[in-house]
Parts: structure tokens; C-alpha cells; sequence
């Protein structure tokens, strides 16, 4: 058994939410090449280093388009530093937005990332309140089955229409079993991240990853990584 499933289950919640926010606030315990869960920011570091050769291959020109000041969105952010897709580019400079409806979880961010945009709420379809599963620093919090507590939730468009001042080089997508409803309250005319990544079961075999690569495909985005259970998706009209 691992070690905080073992500690979920012999320790009292409050004692093992301290525990938590210690340990996340202690970045030498998560010091490797890679901050994500199966490797995402590695490949998306790659990602854009070939990007920015092939458009220098493309333009007849020997020097490569550093992206200095980045700017990402994660939405189901989770935790500021342990398997987070965006981290490893904060650590570069980049800012960005970072939405949970998890208390718990932006509280750590606001600590820890001050200089970013740190939202308490769910992201779906529509504007107002919602019934969210909360759990704690978890994973498994949703906005899917009965709910435990009540969240604000608001349309993507509408968050980065208030927030949103520079080009987004990428957003990632994690809101357990609702990524098609996030993607989908986007404008996608008017914001297009360079690369997006969303968690994905199964996208051969699942409806809804199925639903979400055809959506993602209609809007001109290709699929051009898999890092795990995580399917990255470059823009490729740009």
C-alpha cells in the first residue's frame, strides 16, 4: 500500500491535511528532471524546443524563438508544485492562471505562487453555483456524482476574458471526468493556447476521450503527444 493511502486510512484527516501542506511546500522532496505526474512538462518543454526549430527551419532563419515570459492556464490546477504540468515552466519565469475549486489547493497556491492568478472555482458551462466533492488535497474531488459542498463556477471564456492579457502558450486541463464541459465554454476564437493538454483515459476506446480528440480536431488542433494518461494537442493553424 502506498504510503498516503496508508496514512488516508490510519491518521485522522486534519492531522494528514498538515502533513500534506507540509511536504508540498517543501520543493527538494520533488526535485527531478520532471514536476507532472507521467513526465507532461518534459514532453511539452520538447514539444515547444521542436516548434520553435521547425519555424525557424520554416522562416530560413538560424535563430530559435525563446518564449521568455510564457503564460499558461491550468485549469484543475490541484497543487502548486507535486504533479503539476505547469510548474517546471514557473520555475522559468512563465505565469499564469490556476483554477480549482478545492480550498485547500489554492490556498497552497496563493502561498506559493503569489505572482499568478489563483481562482476558487469550478469551471463549467454556465455561470453560478454548483455541487463539488471535496476531499481535501485530493485528486478525486468532482464535479461529478452528489457533491459535499457548494462551489462558484463560471465559464472558461468568462475567466480569461477578466484575467487573461498576453497570448497562452498552453493550458492544461485535469477537472476529473468534465474536461469536454471546460474545453467547451471556451472561445476558441479568441483564445487559442499553442499547445493543450487534457487527462485522458482511454481515447481509442472511451466516448467521451473520443468526443474530446473529434472536438479538438474540429477546432484545428492535432494530436501530437501522450504522456501517460495526459493527450497533448498542438494548435495547427498557427
Amino acid at each position: 500500500m502506498k504510503a498516503h493511502k496508508l496514512a488516508n486510512k490510519m491518521l485522522p484527516a486534519w492531522l494528514v491535511h498538515r502533513i500534506r501542506v507540509f511536504v508540498e511546500g517543501r520543493e527538494f522532496l520533488w526535485r527531478n528532471p520532471t514536476f507532472s505526474q507521467f513526465g507532461e512538462d518534459a514532453v511539452l518543454a520538447k514539444l515547444f524546443n521542436e516548434r520553435a526549430w521547425r519555424k525557424a527551419a520554416e522562416a530560413g532563419v538560424k535563430d530559435l524563438e525563446v518564449i521568455i515570459n510564457g503564460f499558461y492556464v491550468d485549469v484543475g490546477a490541484y497543487a502548486p508544485i507535486q504533479s503539476s504540468n505547469t510548474y517546471l515552466f514557473h520555475k522559468r519565469g512563465w505565469r499564469g492562471i490556476n483554477i480549482d475549486p478545492t480550498h485547500e489547493s489554492i490556498v497552497l497556491f496563493k502561498k506559493m505562487r503569489p505572482n499568478d492568478v489563483n481562482l476558487e472555482l469550478a469551471i463549467a458551462d454556465k455561470e453560478g453555483m454548483a455541487s463539488f466533492t471535496n476531499h481535501g488535497l485530493s485528486v478525486t474531488n468532482s464535479l461529478m456524482g452528489t457533491g459535499t459542498v457548494q462551489v462558484r463556477t463560471r465559464r472558461l471564456e468568462s475567466v480569461l476574458d477578466e484575467y487573461c492579457r498576453q497570448p497562452i502558450n498552453f493550458m492544461n486541463v485535469d477537472a476529473e471526468g468534465c474536461n469536454l464541459v471546460v474545453l467547451q465554454s471556451n472561445n476558441w476564437q479568441k483564445y487559442r493556447p499553442t499547445f493543450v493538454l487534457v487527462e485522458s483515459d482511454d481515447v481509442m476506446n472511451n466516448p467521451l476521450d473520443k468526443a474530446i480528440w473529434k472536438y479538438m480536431e474540429d477546432l484545428g488542433y492535432g494530436l501530437v503527444g501522450l504522456a501517460g494518461v495526459t493527450m497533448i494537442y498542438e494548435d495547427q493553424k498557427k
